[in-house]
């Protein structure tokens, strides 16, 4: 939960708003040699910018062989799907489905810009791109999370 889901916690308050309620369940598998949770599956209930609830499922593991790390929208009319590995992003609007790939992109680069725009907002003296308030926000989200599963998957708030 700490190691990676929070890093789909934090695009997932950006996209869809505050962080309200929380249910989990997940577990460690002591097999893995590894000391943080193997596997984590839950609903996260967020209230975008109108108030309304936005239902997010969330599912998280070390098992999967390869790897598999992704986005999945589903709306009215559609449904986009973004490969977080493979570097693409898939759309279907009305049974139109269209996919960009980005074969050029380097993970490490984003860590190199991420590093960019924090240093020159501390030389400009001007607000991060994202604050403290931020990440705040997303380890409250993944220790809410923790709670759920230590108890069964009882509902949590967050905030």
């Amino acid at each position: 939960v700490t190691n990676q889901l929070v890093h789909e916690l934090d695009y997932l308050s950006y996209l869809f708003g505050e962080p309200v309620k929380v249910m989990a369940l997940g577990s460690a598998n002591e097999a893995l040699g590894i000391d943080v949770e193997s596997v984590s599956d839950g609903l996260l209930v967020l209230k975008d910018a109108k108030n309304a609830e936005v239902n997010v499922s969330f599912h998280a593991d070390f098992f999967q062989s390869p790897p598999q790390r992704f986005l999945e929208i589903v709306g009215e009319v559609g449904q986009l799907h973004v490969d977080l590995i493979g570097n693409s992003v898939t759309k279907t609007v009305r049974d139109v489905t269209t996919k960009m790939a980005f074969p050029a992109f380097s993970r490490n680069d984003m860590f190199i810009e991420e590093l960019k725009l924090f240093m020159d907002a501390i030389e400009k003296d001007e607000e991060v791109a994202i604050g403290l308030t931020d990440g705040i926000r997303s380890l409250k989200m993944a220790l809410a999370i923790k709670e759920s599963m230590a108890e069964g998957g009882k509902c949590h708030d967050v905030i």
